[in-house]
């Protein structure tokens, strides 16, 4: 039986599982169709915090974005112009050992 590739597809690689001690800050922007020629941009920005109590190491997320939807059957005050959207925390890890 042959062995599966350990190469990732894309050269994408998980690493949610691996702890860093790295602060980092991802940007993600986005285009969505909702039909009848309507249009949603997302501008999200997400933050990885690394957290260390005692014997306990994980990490914490902070989601938050940005939305602008646009199109011809939204109302007039619809330009376009991005409102906050939901924010959201996570936090994960466990014991060192």
């Amino acid at each position: 039986m042959e062995q599966p590739s350990s190469t990732p597809i894309l050269g994408l690689v998980n690493a949610s599982q691996e702890r860093s001690q790295d602060h980092i800050l991802e940007f993600w922007d986005y285009h969505a169709a909702q039909g009848s020629g309507n249009y949603a941009d997302t501008l999200k920005l997400r933050y990885y915090n690394p957290l260390n109590l005692g014997s306990w190491h994980g990490t914490m997320r902070l989601d938050t974005a940005y939305t602008a939807v646009y199109g011809p059957t939204l109302a007039a005050q619809s330009t376009g112009t991005y409102s906050p959207n939901n924010a959201m925390l996570t936090i994960w890890g466990g014991q060192a050992d």
